[in-house]
């Protein structure tokens, strides 16, 4: 696939006031694969019913298929790629001056023009999309090294790769697709 086609889907603020948080959750992830399917058919890819996951929760490949997806409460995001994909969504909200530390190295907050919500929430997301292509958590965040950042692309280095990054901002929130020089398509469904 010479373009990926994430999909973003604007969840409506009709969902109960009442449900559970595990019940929020459940509904957002099932709304991100509707997002992932949308993804694949834009390249006529038919996934199964069920998406695939290893033993750790992260995605499998369907027929040489990859797929991720990510969701907050506003949206939910999914893509399909012929090669090793992660993608990230995030809302840019205040953030505990602590967790900076466990996301980036100083060196990487000199190479991004310093620390501001904007900035902790591009390293964030870049690196979180990262090791998501590789179906590792977010444990690994500082083992994924910024190396160079421009406009809207990051470039970073994780196990003995290069992973090239584009981010999308949209209503406060921010998203990151891990890209192996492709076109990027996004796709917004209200």
């Amino acid at each position: 696939m010479d373009i990926l086609n994430p999909v973003i889907i604007k969840i409506k603020n009709n969902i109960h006031p009442n449900i559970s948080i595990k019940e929020r959750v459940a509904y957002l992830s099932q709304q991100a694969r509707k997002a992932v399917y949308q993804s694949a058919l834009q390249h006529n890819i038919k996934l199964p019913a069920k998406l695939p996951k290893d033993k750790n929760g992260a995605p499998l490949p369907v027929d040489g298929t990859y797929w991720s997806l990510s969701h907050k409460n506003d949206f939910v995001v999914g893509v399909v790629s012929n090669q090793k994909v992660g993608i990230d969504i995030e809302e840019i909200i205040p953030r505990s001056p602590g967790l900076h530390r466990k996301v980036a190295y100083p060196e990487e907050w000199d190479l991004i023009g310093g620390l501001n919500q904007q900035n902790f929430y591009r390293i964030w997301t870049a690196k979180e999309a990262t090791v998501k292509a590789l179906g590792h958590g977010i444990e690994d965040l500082l083992q994924c090294t910024i190396v160079d950042i421009k406009e809207s692309q990051t470039l970073l280095h994780y196990y003995k790769q290069e992973w090239l990054v584009e981010h999308f901002f949209i209503e406060n929130h921010i998203l990151a697709i891990t890209k192996n020089y492709q076109q990027i398509n996004w796709i917004f469904v209200k």
